[in-house]
């Protein structure tokens, strides 16, 4: 079947709505914090609020 998409929610809803962006780099912030220097993870954070900027926009 080329050409044909299949659309599948293998994800519950109440599941996906606790995958924000918000609540993914909270988690990525909890565990990056122990990994990562100071001047690496102020740029991840720099990164963070630019999409969490583009996702707004969208």
């Amino acid at each position: 079947m080329p050409g044909k998409k299949f659309e599948v929610q293998a994800i519950d809803d109440e599941i996906l709505a606790k995958f924000s962006l918000k609540n993914r780099y909270s988690f990525l912030n909890n565990n990056l914090t122990a990994i990562l220097s100071t001047k690496e993870f102020n740029f991840f954070k720099e990164v963070q609020r630019f999409c969490m900027r583009f996702e707004k926009k969208k």
